[in-house]
C-alpha cells in the first residue's frame, strides 16, 4: 500500500512540475510579441512641456529586437530603454530585462540597480509606469564615464507615468 501511494505521490510531483515550470513557449510577455521586434516612444512637443514645466524627460522609447530562443524559453525580452532630457540632443540608455507581470502587464528591471517600470496596456496605447526610478546613461567611451554621467529620473515631478504609441521615433534608432 506504501508503495501504491509513493508510486501515485511521484505522478502527481512530476505531472506538477511539468506544467508549473513550462514556458510561455507563444512568444506573450504581458502584451508585447517577443516574436517579433518593435518600438515604442514618444516624443513630447512644446506644448506638453509647457503644461508639465517639472517634465524633464523629452523623449521616452523602449524597444527591442525578436527574443533569442532562451530568453524566449525563459519568458524573458531584453530591452533598450532610450530618453532625451530638456535642453539635450543627447541619447540616454539603459539596458532593460522585461517580464509578464500582473494581468497583461510587463515588468522590467533596469540592468546595474538603474530602477524598474511597468508597462500597461490602455485604450491609448501603452504606459510606461517609472515604479521607483530609471537610472539612463550617454554611450561614452569608457564604462567608468558613463557611471559619472548617468541621470536619475525619479517618478515625481510629472515622471511617474509615460504615455507611449508605435508610432516611429527617432530614439527608436537606439544607439545608431
Amino acid at each position: 500500500m506504501v508503495g501504491i501511494k509513493l508510486a501515485a505521490f511521484g505522478v502527481v510531483v512530476a505531472a506538477f512540475a511539468g506544467t508549473a515550470g513550462a514556458a510561455d513557449t507563444s512568444g506573450k510577455v504581458g502584451f508585447l510579441d517577443s516574436n517579433e521586434g518593435t518600438c515604442i516612444a514618444r516624443e513630447y512637443d512644446a506644448a506638453h512641456m509647457k503644461a508639465h514645466p517639472k517634465q524633464k524627460v523629452t523623449g521616452i522609447a523602449l524597444t527591442y529586437a525578436p527574443a533569442a530562443e532562451e530568453d524566449k524559453a525563459a519568458g524573458t525580452i531584453s530591452a533598450l530603454l532610450v530618453v532625451t532630457l530638456k535642453d539635450s540632443k543627447t541619447k540616454l540608455f539603459a539596458d532593460a530585462y522585461c517580464k509578464a507581470g500582473k494581468g497583461t502587464d510587463v515588468d522590467c528591471i533596469i540592468d546595474e540597480d538603474g530602477g524598474s517600470f511597468t508597462l500597461t496596456k490602455s485604450a491609448e496605447g501603452p504606459v510606461l509606469n517609472n515604479t521607483n526610478r530609471i537610472m539612463v546613461m550617454p554611450n561614452l567611451d569608457t564604462y567608468e564615464a558613463m557611471l559619472e554621467a548617468r541621470v536619475t529620473i525619479d517618478p515625481k515631478d510629472d515622471q511617474a507615468s509615460f504615455l507611449l504609441s508605435s508610432t516611429k521615433s527617432e530614439l527608436c534608432k537606439g544607439a545608431d
